[in-house]
């Protein structure tokens, strides 16, 4: 990294390569679960829809982890913390009953884990 710095790479070009490279792989990574499990599991589903909620979900985890790397110095408190967070902005999903309204749902899905549960 630091090589590639004295090379006169810039900030801005690592952190876009960094990203281009895990959209990609996100990118893949959905179309395959929409290719293999369209006909079995989301037999009634778009399977445009079913692609866009797995790769905005990808996405969102990808900027909350970066989000927590930016927050923490040592990497063991931000790998603890962040799962931490991670599972515990989980629990919001099971607030979510019959009578929850069309508006709390939306500010409920906010949250990635929230959004991907109600799905």
């Amino acid at each position: 990294l630091v090589l590639m710095f004295q090379m006169s790479l810039s900030p801005t070009a690592w952190y876009f390569a960094w990203v281009f490279i895990y959209m990609m792989i996100f990118f893949v990574t959905s179309l395959l679960i929409v290719l293999l499990s369209s006909d079995t599991v989301y037999r009634y589903s778009s399977p445009g829809i079913i692609f866009w909620l797995y790769f905005s979900f990808s996405m969102s985890i990808f900027a909350f982890g970066f989000m927590m790397s930016a927050l923490f110095s040592k990497a063991n408190k931000a790998a603890t913390m962040s799962s931490v967070l991670f599972l515990g902005s989980f629990f919001g999903y099971y607030a979510m009953n019959t009578q929850t309204t069309a508006q709390e749902m939306t500010l409920a899905c906010i949250s990635a884990p929230v959004c991907i549960g109600i799905g």
